[in-house]
């Protein structure tokens, strides 16, 4: 695959950027943490991929917290956007990985072409406002309750990704 693949992420306590190295690998992409990125110095990708925890009642990371508006200088159009989202389905099963809307939200005007919709199975939450069209905006990972299943999501995953970047080129 030669697409130049760009995560950018935001983590409290490490758990999310655990997962992004895992992805990035798979993917040979470049990271960066939302926090001490300038947008202005990153290379313009073909694909982008928003990585969050969720924290509280569904609030951003930190990290995102403070930086959202940060991307908004990024040329998203016409380019593939993928999410990555983390969160604990039990205690907080009503905003399970909430934080990947916000980013979703904040880019949402801009045509591009959202991939890496992943399915609802296999989770036990009560509500996420990151459902999109039955399905979670991007990869769900609860490190907390689920993490065995965490490296074969990715995997998964990151196939999914691939046989999208060619069907939707």
């Amino acid at each position: 695959m030669n697409k130049k693949i760009l995560i950018i992420y935001g983590s409290n306590n490490g758990a999310t950027k655990a997962v992004v190295e895992k992805v990035s690998s798979k993917l040979s992409a470049k990271i960066n943490n939302i926090y001490d990125v300038q947008i202005e110095e990153l290379e313009e990708a073909d694909v982008y991929i928003f990585a969050s925890s969720t924290w509280g009642h569904g609030d951003l990371c930190d990290d995102w917290e403070n930086h959202l508006s940060k991307i908004d200088q990024l040329k998203l159009k016409n380019k593939f956007v993928a999410f990555i989202g983390l969160g604990d389905q039990y205690v907080y099963g009503s905003t399970f990985c909430n934080a990947i809307s916000y980013i979703y939200h904040q880019i949402k005007k801009v045509n591009f072409k959202h991939i890496g919709l992943w399915p609802l199975d296999g989770y036990e939450h009560d509500d996420s406002e990151s459902i999109v069209d039955n399905k979670f905006m991007g990869l769900t990972i609860d490190e907390d309750n689920q993490a065995k299943l965490t490296d074969a999501r990715i995997e998964k995953w990151v196939s999914q990704l691939e046989q999208e970047f060619s069907s939707k080129a």
